[in-house]
This record gives C-alpha cells, sequence and structure tokens, in this order.
C-alpha cells in the first residue's frame, strides 16, 4: 500500500477539488433551476471557452512547473546555473496578457457564434484562469495539497454566495463574472502560500538569460501545452458536435452536465496523479525503479474510480432531478459519464509517469491519437442525443490508457 504521507496528501488534495468542483457543481444546480435553457447554456458556453482558451494561454507550463518545482526540492541550487521558475512565471504572465488582448481583438461570432456573451469579461475569464497555471502547478509540485485545500474553503464560499447574488439579480452575465472572481481569490490566495514558502529567490531569472535555460522550459512545456490545447480542443469541439446535432440546445446542456460529472468522477484519479508525481520526479532524479510505485498507484487509482462512479450510478438519477424537470426523463446520463470516467482514470498517473521520466513527447503522439478517436467517434454517435458525448469519451479514454500503458511497460517505468 501507499505510505501514510501520500495518502494524507491524496485527502487533502481530495478535499480541495472537492471544494471547488462542488461549489461549481452547484452553483450550476442554482442557475439550472433558475435560469432557462438557452440562459443555462449560455453559462456553461462561457465556462467552456474560457477554460479552453485558458489552457491555450498557460501553453502546458502548469504541469511544467509542478515538474520544476519539484526538481527545486530535491535538487542542490547551482549558484552558477539559477532555477528556471523566474523564467516561467514571467513567460506566463507574458502569455496569459496577450491571450486575453486577442480575445478582445476578435470578432464575437468567432468565439461564440450565436452566444450572448460579453467578450470584454470573456477576456478577463481567459486572463485570471491562465494566470492560475504556475501557482497551481507550484502548489503540487512543493506538495502544499493541505494549504490549498485551506484556500479552496475561501473560493468556494465567494462561488456560492456571489452565484447566489446572481439569481437574486436574474443576471447570468454576473454569474459569469463570478467565476471569473472566485478564479481570482483561488489564484492571489495560491500564490501567497508559494511565495512563502519558496521564497523571491526562487523566481529570480539571473541575468543575462541564457538560451539553454529557456530551452530546458520550452523542450518540456511544448509537448505539454500541445497536450492541453488537444484535450481541451476535444472536449470544446465536441461540445460543439452535440450543440449542432439533432438535440440541440437540450443535447448541449445534457453533455455540460455529464461533463460536470465526469469532472467530479476524475478528481480522485487526478488528486492521486498530482500527489505521486512529486514522488515519480524524485525517483527519476535518483535512477530508482519506479515500476512497483507505479503499479501500486495504477491499482489504487483504478480502485478509487471505480468506487466513486459506483456510488455515483447510485445517486445519478436523483441529482439529475435536481437540475429542473426538463433533464430529469434522462436518468442514466450521468451513469453513463462516470462510466467513461473510469476509462479515463488511469490516463494522468501513466501521463505523468511519462513525463517524470523524460517522455513528454511521447505522450504526446499518443494524445494526438486520442484526438482522432474522440471526434471520429463523436461523429458516429451524434444522433445519440443523451448518452453520445459519454460514448465518444469512454472510447477515446480507454484506447488512450491502453496505449500508455503499453509505452510505459516497454520503457520499464511501469
Amino acid at each position: 500500500m501507499l505510505d501514510r504521507f501520500l495518502a494524507s496528501n491524496v485527502a487533502w488534495s481530495m478535499l480541495n477539488h472537492l471544494l471547488s468542483r462542488g461549489s461549481m457543481m452547484l452553483a450550476a444546480i442554482l442557475l439550472a433551476r433558475h435560469f432557462n435553457t438557452r440562459e443555462f447554456a449560455s453559462y456553461n458556453y462561457f465556462q467552456l471557452t474560457a477554460s479552453m482558451l485558458a489552457t491555450y494561454a498557460a501553453m502546458g507550463l502548469g504541469t511544467a512547473a509542478a515538474k520544476f518545482f519539484a526538481e527545486h526540492v530535491h535538487q542542490s541550487a547551482d549558484p552558477k546555473n539559477p532555477s528556471v521558475i523566474g523564467i516561467l512565471w514571467i513567460g506566463s504572465l507574458i502569455l496569459s496578457c496577450v491571450a486575453a488582448v486577442i480575445v478582445l481583438v476578435l470578432p464575437k461570432d468567432w468565439l461564440a457564434p450565436g452566444v450572448d456573451l460579453p467578450k470584454w469579461l470573456l477576456a478577463a475569464g481567459v486572463l485570471i484562469m491562465s494566470l492560475q497555471a504556475i501557482p497551481n502547478g507550484a502548489m503540487q509540485g512543493l506538495e502544499e495539497f493541505k494549504s490549498a485545500a485551506k484556500i479552496a474553503v475561501g473560493t468556494s464560499i465567494a462561488m456560492l454566495g456571489g452565484t447566489l447574488v446572481a439569481v437574486a439579480l436574474d443576471s447570468i452575465t454576473f454569474a459569469m463574472a463570478v467565476l471569473v472572481l472566485a478564479t481570482m481569490v483561488q489564484v492571489v490566495g495560491v500564490l501567497t502560500v508559494v511565495l512563502r514558502r519558496t521564497g523571491p529567490a526562487a523566481f529570480a531569472t539571473g541575468f543575462p538569460i541564457r538560451w539553454v535555460r529557456i530551452r530546458a522550459i520550452l523542450d518540456v512545456s511544448i509537448p505539454l501545452a500541445a497536450n492541453g490545447m488537444i484535450v481541451a480542443a476535444g472536449v470544446w469541439i465536441l461540445g460543439r458536435i452535440i450543440l449542432s446535432g439533432p438535440g440541440g440546445d437540450h443535447a448541449f446542456a445534457l453533455y455540460s452536465i455529464g461533463m460536470q460529472w465526469f469532472a467530479l468522477a476524475m478528481f480522485l484519479p487526478g488528486n492521486m496523479g498530482s500527489v505521486f508525481l512529486p514522488r515519480m520526479v524524485k525517483q527519476a532524479i535518483a535512477q530508482a525503479d519506479s515500476r512497483p510505485f507505479v503499479r501500486k498507484a495504477i491499482a489504487a487509482t483504478l480502485a478509487a474510480s471505480v468506487s466513486v462512479a459506483a456510488v455515483g450510478v447510485v445517486i445519478g438519477p436523483i441529482a439529475l432531478r435536481m437540475y429542473g424537470d426538463q433533464y430529469g426523463a434522462e436518468t442514466w446520463v450521468i451513469a453513463a459519464y462516470l462510466g467513461a470516467a473510469v476509462a479515463a482514470a488511469p490516463i494522468i498517473l501513466l501521463g505523468n509517469a511519462l513525463l517524470a521520466h523524460g517522455a513528454h513527447w511521447k505522450r504526446l503522439g499518443l494524445m494526438m491519437m486520442w484526438a482522432v478517436v474522440l471526434i471520429a467517434g463523436a461523429y458516429v454517435v451524434r444522433s445519440s442525443v443523451v448518452y453520445g458525448g459519454a460514448i465518444a469519451m469512454g472510447i477515446a479514454y480507454g484506447s488512450l490508457a491502453v496505449a500508455m500503458l503499453i509505452v510505459a511497460k516497454r520503457m520499464e517505468i511501469a
């Protein structure tokens, strides 16, 4: 079994994500019950689009930050070769600001055709959501999971309190703004913890900046950025295919609800993968045999995912009715997305194992395969208004998990 320290970190990481995802889900329930289907779809489209563009702007720097901060902890400081953390942070600031400006400049119909969505608010959302990449990655690499959970309490309060105000004001635009403000609360809290833990010196860039340090960042961040873009674009394209399909707004609303539960079901495997990454980086630095640890971690991740899905299947029909009578008839839609989450569970752990051992370019190739399978599956099952999205996600993630396991075994990682 995994040691007590890792188990404690998993528990704190679970609490963090449960508070974050849970507050977003409760907010979505409140909004779905108060606003009509078109307004609720606009809110979900705002959230989906802002997240996708922020993922593009983050350029994989969040996961890269987790790796570099973990290495910063386990490696001795070299005054002649300062940490790349400062360069990483500057790059994140520049990319976030550029992305926000691009959103403001682009025609609205390019980003949100037929959707009532304020462009300035979308730009603010992209800016704040992309700025959280480095601090969140740093918390993961520094293993500050307990502190992250404490910050999530304040974020959840801001999210739910603001949503209640949006309902009282009957303003879906205010609900969108609340999502941005809650993210801002989280960014400020996390960045405060990181600076207190590392001190400002860790962010020193050291001038002149040598190309070898920039290249070290690009070698990790480029494939990670491409991974994030592929996933975000895949989920977005799947949503667009469903929205333009025979089910229209109703099918897209069901897809949004299902993806919320998919994300909730992934919170435990995701947290376990995040907690295990620093340990795998440490093993890679020490050139230790990681296979026993990775195998135990895979088994633990699958067991946790199946347990979460089993509970979700039982409460799914009840939970769906909370979104309103217009969705309650589709009894097993939540169960379908939870099944897809079980197929996706091992990929976070296996992907992090490949990253820790320098196989991030191989991981990128596998993600490209995932995108092809997902989009092809989406077109095949788009006529299924209720279950099409879940089927496409399950097939794509299941195929990816098998492919990653094969690569990891060949590299003697798993």
